[in-house]
């Protein structure tokens, strides 16, 4: 009977069983639809559909005219259905259906009684000639900015997966101080029932027993400090899962440890990576081209204006026909060229500086950082000494306590001590995950959790 009751029991707290949460399950949470995320992309959404704007400037249209007056002196009737095709180096396609009927007020058409059809081209001469013109390049802009804001989210989420890792390794911090300042105070409640009972047997002065309470009530408001920073912290992560401490705390429990993997990492291979990675640096790379095609485009307003068209017609009674049309204009000061081009060939050097600047930042704060982790790496190998040498004294000043030859204060300088130099060791393991975190961010490593 007591092994059914022991095994029912053991099933019953298995299903209780709560997963541990490690820095891996994060990614269960930035999925497309979180907000963290989606905001991430949102540029790279709305380029999408500029891209198809611009598209649209190819599209066919349809256009359609027509005219009925009655005047005293004249009468007349036009209709004009025409398709227009665009081509993507600037020519126009034109077929159209005319019928004109009495005295045009705008124009000297004039047609059989069925009408005439025309088919002709609209040929901008100089936009041909330097394989550029107004719609071609605001497409090619548009599929700039698409790949261009490709790479803006991922360098959106390189921050972002920062600033979740940042946040969880801070709440694991939080939650360990926690745990050092409970340990500190239940140690403090146990000395309390120690001290209570020699002070009934007259072993110890009832001043002993104020003083240890005094040390619990100071022990309280510690741990309801470190409580309140665990919880701020607690919620601080919580917003980029999108979920609530109760669902959280439902199905996960946190690891009451702060780990610490040390890596080994040297500039000139640092900086490659970050060459070959970084987003906002492939971002500057579509923006110079972009800034090019601009360049390249802006020479057309150094030329004139010059648009031949042609155009074959039968006219379903008068027969065939052709008509040749030119039209030019040309500014003469040509201060649009002149503005443009040194615009935009002065925007290309911004970008190039840009470039420079962006790669001595990172080449700057790559160097800190590795400084930084050695220091830092160092610093926790020697802290680990210390905290085994005031262990230990803090072991013996415990002893000497409880022999009569030491007092409560004394002690509680020991363990709080002790608890000090731990806190320092759990502080460098965080700065050292901080700073890992800033380096991945840095040379654009792409996260695994």
């Amino acid at each position: 009977m007591k092994s059914i009751f022991f095994f029912v029991l053991l099933f019953y707290s298995f299903l209780d069983a709560k997963e541990i949460f490690t820095s891996d399950k994060i990614v269960r949470y930035l999925g497309s639809e979180n907000p963290f995320v989606y905001t991430a992309h949102a540029k790279e959404y709305v380029s999408k559909e500029k891209e198809q704007y611009s598209l649209g400037a190819f599209d066919t249209k349809l256009s359609a005219k027509y005219d009925k007056k009655e005047y005293p002196a004249t009468t007349g009737e036009f209709l004009d259905v025409s398709l227009k095709k665009p081509m993507e180096n600037g020519m126009e396609l034109i077929a159209s259906y005319r019928k004109a009927k009495g005295t045009q007020e705008y124009n000297n058409i004039k047609t059989g009684q069925d009408g005439e059809a025309l088919v002709g081209v609209k040929i901008p001469f100089f936009a041909i000639l330097n394989n550029t013109n107004t719609r071609k390049l605001n497409l090619e802009v548009a599929q700039l900015d698409s790949v261009k804001y490709r790479f803006n989210s991922k360098d959106n989420l390189r921050m972002l997966y920062t600033q979740v890792l940042r946040s969880y390794y801070t709440l694991l911090y939080y939650k360990v101080l926690l745990h050092f300042e409970e340990e500190l105070f239940h140690t403090a409640k146990k000395r309390e029932h120690f001290i209570r009972k020699r002070v009934e047997v007259g072993s110890l002065a009832e001043v002993s027993l104020l003083e240890v309470q005094q040390q619990i009530i100071n022990r309280q408001q510690r741990v309801l400090k470190a409580k309140n920073n665990y919880l701020r912290s607690l919620e601080t992560f919580l917003q980029y899962l999108n979920i609530s401490e109760e669902e959280f705390f439902q199905e996960y429990e946190l690891k009451n440890v702060l780990q610490m993997q040390t890596i080994s990492v040297d500039l000139e291979s640092a900086l490659d990576e970050a060459i070959h990675n970084r987003a906002d640096l492939k971002m500057l790379k579509y923006e110079k081209e972009q800034l090019e095609l601009k360049k390249q485009n802006a020479k057309l307003l150094g030329y004139p204006n010059l648009n031949v068209s042609l155009y074959g017609v039968h006219d379903f009674k008068y027969n065939e026909g052709f008509k040749i049309a030119v039209d030019m204009d040309f500014p003469i000061e040509r201060r649009k060229y002149l503005g443009k081009t040194g615009e935009l060939t002065t925007s290309i050097k911004n970008i190039n500086k840009l470039q420079e600047k962006r790669f001595l930042n990172i080449k700057t704060n790559l160097a800190n950082i590795i400084h930084s982790l050695h220091t830092i790496d160092k610093s926790i190998a020697y802290s680990s000494k210390e905290v085994k040498l005031v262990t230990r004294l803090e072991d013996v000043e415990n002893k000497k306590y409880k022999a009569g030859s030491s007092n409560l204060f004394m002690l509680n300088q020991r363990e709080t001590y002790t608890l000090e130099i731990k806190k320092k060791i759990l502080k460098y393991k965080l700065e050292y995950l901080l700073l890992r975190e800033q380096f991945y961010n840095e040379v654009g490593r792409k996260r695994s959790f």
